[in-house]
């Protein structure tokens, strides 16, 4: 570390002034720790978005996917009653929430809010109000992450924002926008108020993936030239036009896809040496599954929806349970996140103005991939109301009927008396 740098943080940290970085956040990761150069804040924002999603294969397709699945999930809008809740299928907020802006359609408008959550740890949701129609917003609108300021103040408390886009610059206060984030226990994202993106805690492995990317790349593009031929004796020169004459043969000996990899031996006096990657070399590339494998555990999905054919093959219930999963364990807790910035942000001011109780709540009932738990459950529902069934119709007593809807098929004492009294069965016996 910088010793005038580590100085002037330490003074102000025990003067209890945060200091800021040019981007309005704090900016210790940059002095100390490991020199991740994925902090937080709008600066690493963007790093984080071009040296991941716009750069790595991997890292695309996988936010893609849990991006595509979180914003598949339908929203379903209801309103409490004395009985429980009732869904809205009309009004003001459930337009809205069918059409958050004039720009985007809900589903774009997910998302926007799931990937940049997932990129970058961060947040911003924006409300918009309608003049003379009251508080409640009429538009909504995610804000990039690495176009958002967070401001702060001497105190470490957020004073408000600053959204930049080219030469356009707004100012919002804290009430104007929701921002939601990623655990974030580094003394920057603390002082900065920003969310740990998973490439943050994974820029390691995404830096070696990215090495790896960008040796295969230039493997391919120089392939042509993988070796040289010399004449193998010092005191021999050829001229130009004899080494020519000798490319030229060699070409038509060895070039075609059939002689890949094959070595050609000739009567002549030559030496071969390989300019191109050893072996060694080229195993470091192979192993990129290890890193493809490393950036999935960032976010909880199994590397062999993404072509990871050394983790095993994905046949049959294997699909069946990665892509359970892939909704499970990403996509619908993603989504969740969303879901309660949405009820937190916006219900508040409708709920004042339409005098009722609105929540929010995603729907996960057309999933897919969970359709085969629901067809074991109702299988497993239908077992049990034929047993009950053949239990009342048998010829033993009630205590007998109530024992075996006890201990075989798990119904309550108290419900099993029920059964048995609705059911009719026979007087008991001694």
């Amino acid at each position: 570390m910088n010793i005038v740098k580590k100085a002037v943080l330490s003074l102000a940290i025990k003067s209890g002034f945060t200091p800021l970085t040019s981007h309005g956040h704090a900016g210790s990761l940059k002095f100390f720790g490991l020199n991740n150069p994925f902090g937080s804040g709008k600066g690493s924002d963007e790093r984080v978005i071009e040296d991941g999603y716009a750069s790595n294969t991997d890292v695309y397709a996988i936010i893609n996917k849990i991006t595509e699945c979180a914003s598949s999930i339908p929203y379903d809008l209801y309103k409490k009653t004395k009985d429980g809740k009732e869904l809205v299928t009309e009004g003001g907020l459930y337009d809205l929430l069918q059409n958050p802006n004039q720009h985007q359609t809900i589903k774009e408008f997910k998302a926007f809010s799931v990937g940049f959550l997932l990129m970058t740890g961060d947040y911003f949701l924006k409300g918009t109000e309608a003049a003379g129609m009251g508080e409640a917003f009429r538009e909504l609108n995610v804000l990039a992450s690495n176009a958002v300021e967070v401001v702060v103040n001497t105190r470490n408390e957020v004073t408000g924002y600053v959204f930049t886009i080219g030469a356009v610059t707004k100012t919002y206060t804290v009430d104007e926008v929701w921002h939601g984030m990623y655990f974030n226990p580094t003394l920057e994202g603390m002082q900065g108020h920003r969310g740990l993106s998973p490439l943050a805690a994974g820029f390691r492995t995404l830096t070696a993936s990215n090495h790896l990317i960008t040796a295969d790349a230039a493997l391919l593009k120089n392939h042509g030239a993988t070796g040289m031929i010399t004449s193998g004796n010092a005191d021999v020169v050829m001229t130009d036009s004899e080494a020519e004459k000798i490319q030229n043969k060699f070409n038509m000996d060895t070039g075609g896809p059939d002689k890949f990899g094959r070595i050609k031996v000739t009567s002549a006096m030559a030496n071969y040496q390989q300019i191109g990657m050893s072996p060694t070399d080229l195993k470091i590339i192979e192993n990129s599954d290890i890193k493809l494998r490393a950036l999935c555990r960032l976010y909880g999905v199994d590397s062999r929806l993404f072509g990871d054919k050394k983790a095993g093959s994905l046949n049959g219930s294997d699909r069946q349970e990665a892509e359970k999963a892939l909704f499970t364990q990403a996509a619908i807790p993603v989504n969740e996140r969303i879901v309660s910035y949405l009820n937190r942000y916006l219900i508040p001011a409708w709920d004042k103005q339409d005098k009722e109780e609105y929540i929010i709540e995603q729907n996960i009932e057309g999933i897919e991939a969970l359709q085969s738990d629901k067809l074991v459950e109702a299988k497993k529902d239908n077992t049990v109301s034929d047993g009950i069934t053949k239990v009342l119709a048998s010829d033993i007593s009630n205590v007998a009927k109530v024992w075996q809807l006890i201990n075989v098929y798990g119904i309550t004492e108290e419900e099993s008396k029920k059964i048995t009294a609705d059911g009719k069965p026979k007087e008991e016996t001694n």
